[in-house]
């Protein structure tokens, strides 16, 4: 009986040992191997700006931000109310539960809200921190562009009178168009219109 009990306690202390987070809850999920880092997620999800009452912007769909190694998403249905309590609860239970390493929470309370961490993606990532001016080169392929298709495509770009860009009539935050060899894609990362430049100044925010 010594041996069996023995047995058992070991094995037990051994199943525990292999799981260095909390799995408890089933609407929190832990992903082993990533480390963002505890610290990190909790000054991320400290960076995150709310209204004047404490609340998300009912507007904002998904925001993220980044702090070391950690980014935090906040996911969540437009026109929702989501206060700065609610996400900020939610990512310390999260936490509480993953400990150093990354994972997302389903809200209970909440239809289709979602927070989640993850590791800071490596260059040529862009990150939420990424400098607005920085120029993220792509590995070349062996399909790779040519600079004069890229012109083009960037000029057959349609722009209002005010130079910006256009999309089937309307200003937009991201347009893209194809010439040959070359795509061009101008995206904003802040959802604002966008504004062209000449073909020989083209944005840093172009990707060909």
């Amino acid at each position: 009986m010594f041996i069996h009990q023995f047995f058992f306690l070991t094995a037990t202390c051994l199943l525990h040992a292999c799981s260095s987070y909390d799995t408890s809850d089933p609407n929190i999920k832990c992903f082993p191997g990533n480390q963002p880092g505890r610290a990190n997620c909790k000054s991320a999800y400290g960076k995150i700006i709310y209204e004047s009452d404490s609340t998300l912007d009912v507007n904002e769909g998904h925001v993220e931000k980044i702090s070391g190694n950690c980014a935090v998403m906040v996911d969540k249905p437009y026109d929702l109310k989501l206060t700065r309590q609610t996400i900020e609860d939610g990512f310390a239970k999260m936490l509480s539960h993953c400990a150093d390493y990354s994972g997302s929470y389903t809200l209970p309370d909440f239809k289709d809200v979602k927070l989640s961490t993850r590791g800071r993606v490596p260059y040529p990532g862009i990150e939420q921190d990424t400098p607005s001016d920085k120029l993220i080169c792509h590995p070349v392929t062996k399909n790779r562009s040519a600079p004069e298709d890229c012109i083009d495509a960037y000029d057959a770009i349609p722009t209002n009178a005010d130079g910006e860009f256009l999309f089937e009539g309307s200003t937009c935050t991201s347009v893209y168009n194809t010439v040959k060899s070359c795509t061009v894609a101008i995206m904003s990362s802040d959802e604002s219109d966008q504004k062209g430049h000449e073909q020989n100044n083209l944005p840093n925010g172009v990707n060909m």
